[in-house]
């Protein structure tokens, strides 16, 4: 089958079974594609060849090229190569005098060449979730929602794979396609979205200076063991504990939910979705109590899926999927709190 179509076809299956989308960019190769998926989001599909590619890249800031952080774009800078195009022009060999293994790099991919293979089964180095928007954002306090969300996503898989890791990293993409990419170390292994949420959260108020950002995400790298995780100190502890009973909690509702959907499908009575009343908060509460009573040595494993969110109590027992207005406010000051 032509790629094109698998790809298109794949994009719509996830969004279909999982409800993500997916934006798909197709080229030669690794660099290229990247950059093509890039080119159209949110659920777009681009096809990129290389004469076109080196045309599109001139343009661009040095920056633009994967691997290029702050210290080598300075270097850069300092040597006359600000755009992609000052490197197209330049010497290869001539560049690899001056950045050495860097320069040849730099040099190919300037051009649009790129000569890694794609290993598709590669144990994963960072767990990580980010969003592109339909408009530009320069509000902090609109940011910091959407930073949240995030941080609970990247949560729920940590845990869900049974994983921590002791480096977070903000990543923001500028209206220009300039990225930028900040990372913080912490003490101790975290699988925590108040933690996540708190660091990531003090990295995005250092970069707030009234550019409009169109996307944002937030990862966790030098991962290491679930069980190693939040258990250092008191604090933590305290912290992980709450956090765990949230998620068992929303799993409750979760499951008390498709218990009775399991339970009138295709009965035709009653006046909700599947012909019987909306679940109540009182029958849920009621339900979670019997099966307490009676399953009182039965252990929980918690897997949230991608879209899940950890909300407060109340605002799970009435059904809803994001946290109530109240909560809302409280997420800003989980970390200052704490001392997260």
């Amino acid at each position: 089958m032509i790629p094109a179509k698998v790809l298109a076809r794949f994009a719509r299956d996830v969004e279909r079974d999982i409800g993500i989308t997916v934006s798909v960019g197709l080229s030669c190769n690794k660099f290229l594609a990247k950059i093509a998926s890039d080119l159209d989001k949110p659920r777009g599909f681009a096809a990129l060849d290389q004469v076109e590619a080196r045309e599109m890249l001139a343009d661009k800031p040095v920056g633009f090229i994967y691997g290029v952080g702050p210290a080598t774009q300075e270097k850069l800078l300092q040597r006359g190569f600000r755009t992609i195009a000052d490197l197209q022009r330049a010497d290869e060999v001539e560049l690899m005098k001056q950045f050495a293994g860097e320069g040849r790099r730099l040099w190919r991919l300037a051009r649009g060449i790129d000569d890694r293979s794609v290993v598709a089964d590669r144990g994963a180095k960072t767990i990580s979730n980010e969003t592109t928007f339909e408009n530009d954002i320069k509000d902090f306090a609109t940011l910091e929602k959407v930073l949240w969300r995030l941080s609970e996503k990247v949560s729920s898989r940590l845990k869900s794979g049974d994983l921590s890791g002791l480096t977070i990293t903000l990543k923001l993409k500028t209206a220009d396609f300039r990225q930028r990419t900040r990372s913080q170390s912490i003490q101790a292994p975290t699988q925590l979205a108040a933690k996540i949420f708190a660091v990531s959260r003090e990295m995005l108020a250092k970069e707030i200076d009234g550019t409009a950002f169109r996307l944002i995400g937030t990862g966790v790298s030098a991962l290491r063991e679930g069980s190693l995780a939040d258990d250092t100190d008191m604090l933590d502890r305290r912290s992980a504990h709450a956090e765990r009973a949230m998620d068992d909690l929303t799993e409750e509702v979760r499951q008390c939910r498709r218990d009775q959907g399991h339970r009138v499908q295709g009965t035709g009575e009653g006046r909700g979705r599947g012909g019987v009343e909306p679940l109540s908060p009182r029958h849920c509460a009621a339900t979670r109590t019997r099966r307490q009573s009676t399953t009182a040595t039965a252990s929980i494993s918690i897997s949230h899926s991608g879209a899940a969110s950890a909300v407060t109590p109340t605002s799970v027992l009435a059904g809803g999927s994001m946290p109530s207005k109240n909560a809302e406010r409280a997420l800003p000051m989980m970390g200052r709190s704490s001392g997260l």
